[in-house]
């Protein structure tokens, strides 16, 4: 890929956004991202079969630096529950590790379709009001500890 003056500054100016929001809020890669590299990669004509796998890959790739940039900040502050994070460790990697082997297999347009179905139910699920009944009885950390 040729990097033009323009396409630096848009990816410039995305990087800057994606972390900024992602150090926030804890996202980035999938709501920022992806969406933005899908319309720029698809705009520098970008082979079409592949297209979701690299965008996917570009922003997992990048979003390195957002994520050890944040967890360090964010540690600092001792507003990191660990323990929580190490139960998290196992499932993550599996699921990280059975994502990549359904992508490589799976067409660029389910992809497309399936993250698209995703970001509209998360969305969704923005404004869906919380009842107060609910409610955990206790802090969510240590009902995932008890796990």
């Amino acid at each position: 890929m040729i990097i033009t003056p323009l396409i630096l500054f848009i990816l410039i100016v995305l990087g800057s956004l994606a972390g900024i929001i992602g150090a926030l809020l804890g996202i980035g890669g999938g709501s920022i991202f992806v969406p933005c590299l899908f319309l720029l990669f698809s705009f520098l004509g970008f082979p079409k079969d592949q297209l979701m796998q690299v965008v996917v890959g570009t922003s997992l790739a990048s979003m390195l630096i957002n994520t050890f940039g944040g967890l360090f900040f964010h540690s600092r502050k001792k507003s990191v529950e660990w323990s929580v994070v190490l139960k998290l460790i196992p499932g993550i990697a599996l699921g990280c590790l059975l994502g990549v082997l359904i992508a490589r297999d799976l067409p660029s347009h389910a992809i497309r379709l399936l993250f698209g179905c995703l970001a509209i139910f998360i969305g969704f699920s923005f404004f869906k009001p919380f009842k107060e009944e609910n409610k955990p009885k206790k802090h969510p950390s240590s009902m995932l500890c008890s796990l």
